[in-house]
């Protein structure tokens, strides 16, 4: 009997490195390995199930799951951020802590995508403030039908403006961005970091709820894995693997050209004890992921609430 040819795509990432080398490929398949970014390879998988295998944000994927999209997750989950480090403000918005927030406008891509999910979490959770008490000013729809929820103010920006630009000029008075906006790059001091010392608040973070924030997992086409039930768990088996691959590139002191990452390497060991932050499998996300699910319904972005049990194909559960 031949391979299963299937198709996969992701983002590259050192994790995800041996599965284009060649290296590591799931048992029993044939992988056509297609290396796409988020911003394009979202839409191609919820609107048309371009992909046998996705790597999905999970935000999108329980949206489009809860609208009947005929997919299902493995618990394999290769993008984890913490929110603080990407939580700008205009310094004359007068913004010096989380609750200075409270009737200011805070830019973000689009209200529904796990990174806007969690930090509205994380703000009202730690920092009491709720996300009734924003405005936010997304740059677009997301990419998956939406309709905000009632109470929320939403004020979508119009006229092709730019949301880095915005924050320079005093249009929008934060932004939660992946990549640090050019005005706060200038160095000038026009646009800081909420939080100044970014990794002792992550740190913290990591210490409070004791986990690395999950933001994509991977998606498997239901038709595929209801005729191939054996390829959930093999599918887990070869992500596992090649995360352990990636792990010993560092072995090799000049593989990143980060001056200072052998030192980053070892401060991480040292605060993480040992431990790896960032674990597939359900029972070590388990409470990373009910959590998500809890802020994804408190924010009116699923019509009523889902378990774990219902997100994962039945064969990874006991993962």
């Amino acid at each position: 009997m031949s391979d299963l040819r299937i198709s996969m795509a992701f983002e590259l990432y050192d994790r995800t490195m041996p599965f284009v080398d060649g290296s590591v490929k799931p048992a029993g398949t044939e992988p056509q390995m297609l290396v796409i970014y988020e911003g394009t390879r979202h839409p191609r998988m919820l609107d048309n199930l371009e992909f046998d295998v996705c790597e999905l944000s999970i935000s999108y994927y329980l949206r489009a799951k809860s609208q009947g999209l005929p997919i299902t997750a493995i618990p394999v989950f290769p993008r984890r951020l913490f929110g603080h480090s990407r939580l700008y403000v205009n310094a004359k918005a007068g913004i010096r802590s989380p609750k200075d927030l409270a009737g200011k406008r805070v830019g973000l891509p689009s209200f529904q995508n796990t990174s806007a999910v969690l930090i509205r979490g994380d703000l009202k959770d730690d920092y009491g403030v709720a996300v009734e008490d924003i405005v936010w000013v997304p740059r677009g729809q997301g990419a998956v039908a939406f309709e905000a929820p009632g109470g929320t103010k939403i004020e979508p920006i119009g006229g092709g403006k730019n949301l880095a630009e915005e924050l320079a000029s005093g249009g929008i008075d934060a932004l939660i961005a992946l990549q640090a906006p050019p005005a706060f790059k200038k160095g000038t001091g026009e646009v800081t970091r909420l939080f100044p010392d970014t990794r002792g608040e992550e740190q913290a973070y990591f210490k409070r709820h004791g986990y690395f924030p999950i933001h994509h997992l991977v998606a498997v086409r239901e038709e595929l894995l209801q005729r191939e039930p054996w390829l959930a768990l093999n599918l887990v088996d070869a992500f596992t693997e090649a995360k352990r691959r990636a792990a010993h590139y560092y072995d090799e002191a000049c593989f990143t050209s980060l001056v200072w990452g052998r030192l980053s390497l070892e401060a991480e060991a040292d605060f993480f004890g040992g431990a790896d932050p960032w674990p597939y499998g359900l029972k070590a996300n388990r409470k990373n992921i009910e959590r998500f699910l809890q802020l994804e319904y408190n924010q009116g972005l699923i019509p009523k609430p889902m378990k774990v049990e219902d997100i994962f194909f039945h064969t990874t559960l006991k993962t």
